[in-house]
């Protein structure tokens, strides 16, 4: 063999064990980018770490989301235990304008889809009547017009209405369910998911801001605390979702605050007060 076939074959030998080692290196990047886990509900799950495909996990993103609790019993808890009507814990509607992006919009419409049930049944038929208006142009501008087609029609149905409650409450309650089944059968359910975390968020930050400013709040402390269902099953969306980098700091916020609220079976003045400014803050921070 001469010199120049051994430093031949010296050369291909260690291109071809870089090469293996390249490809061993990916194919353990591939794997690793896998994982199993449990949610905090108990379900098992496959995700991507650092990858977030709503698609595939579209099953699982709107099973969860069946679990929340209505958001319009809440509001009518929050009439009964005679929490008032505060506009200014609304999301302002001059916000709507600076929601450019379909996340943003996404979870705006979460947000005043929760204002506007609250302003509904405070019969605030003004106010309500300006969050419909949002919601419509929301819906346009992200394009999905077509395929919510009945909105226009359940918020004048509403407004014709205003007067008497219980047509209100079958209609609104008609209208949640026929928006959440439109968005649920979309092939991507991202858009639906993000109107479901900040809902639920506007929810939390409404009845807490309530509780911490009324001046008897014995009821409203009773109704806070049993809001464990609403802020366990938000977390195990989150947690779902968490490989999103629209996610993944809401995810980290409400970590503490879900672990606060579990942990502790009444949430008395002191918890309350150390826990309506961290859902304040993590609220503002979905539209900032």
């Amino acid at each position: 063999i001469t010199k120049i076939q051994l430093i031949m074959k010296t050369f291909l030998f260690k291109a071809v064990c870089i090469s293996a080692a390249v490809l061993i290196s990916l194919s353990g990047c591939n794997n690793a980018s896998k994982k199993k886990m449990t949610t905090s509900d108990g379900k098992d799950a496959i995700v991507e770490v650092g990858v977030f495909d709503p698609v595939k996990m579209k099953d699982q993103i709107v099973e969860t989301i069946n679990k929340f609790p209505s958001e319009k019993e809440l509001v009518d808890l929050l009439n009964d235990a005679g929490a008032s009507y505060i506009y200014d814990l609304t999301l302002s509607t001059d916000l709507y304008p600076k929601m450019l992006t379909q996340n943003q919009l996404a979870l705006g419409s979460g947000m005043y889809l929760f204002d506007w049930i609250y302003s509904l049944n405070y019969k605030r038929n003004d106010k309500a009547a300006a969050f419909g208006q949002l919601l419509i142009d929301i819906r346009e501008k992200a394009g999905l017009k077509d395929k919510l087609t009945f909105n226009d029609n359940f918020y004048d149905r509403i407004q014709k209405n205003a007067e008497n409650k219980d047509s209100v409450d079958i209609l609104v309650t008609n209208a949640i369910n026929k928006i959440s089944q439109k968005l649920s059968e979309e092939e991507n359910p991202l858009f639906y998911s993000l109107a479901a975390i900040g809902m639920n968020i506007e929810a939390l930050h409404v009845s807490f801001q309530l509780a911490a400013l009324a001046t008897d709040n014995s009821k409203l402390l009773d109704l806070i605390s049993r809001q464990k269902e609403r802020v366990a099953t938000l977390y195990s969306l989150l947690e779902l979702m968490s490989g999103d980098e629209t996610i993944k700091p809401i995810y980290e916020d409400l970590k503490p605050i879900n672990q606060a609220i579990q942990e502790n079976e009444f949430i008395n003045a002191d918890k309350l007060n150390e826990l309506a400014p961290k859902i304040e803050a993590l609220r503002n921070k979905l539209i900032s």
